[in-house]
């Protein structure tokens, strides 16, 4: 198990039983509310690429892929 802390390029996660690649990542701390990562992310299955945020709340689950 994963937390948003442990994120990397290359790392394989699941999400929603999905499993994903990070392609790329940034660490984001907006001036009010909680830090979160921005990500984009690769579908190992259907290679469709997607973007959008992690917050700290979110489990992710190793894959092995």
């Amino acid at each position: 198990m994963y937390t948003s802390g442990d994120l990397r390029k290359g790392l394989k996660i699941l999400i929603e039983g999905e499993p994903y690649v990070i392609t790329w990542f940034e660490f984001s701390k907006p001036g009010k509310g909680q830090a979160l990562y921005r990500t984009k992310m690769r579908n190992m299955i259907t290679g469709s690429l997607s973007s959008g945020p992690i917050g700290r709340a979110i489990p992710l689950s190793g894959s092995d892929g």
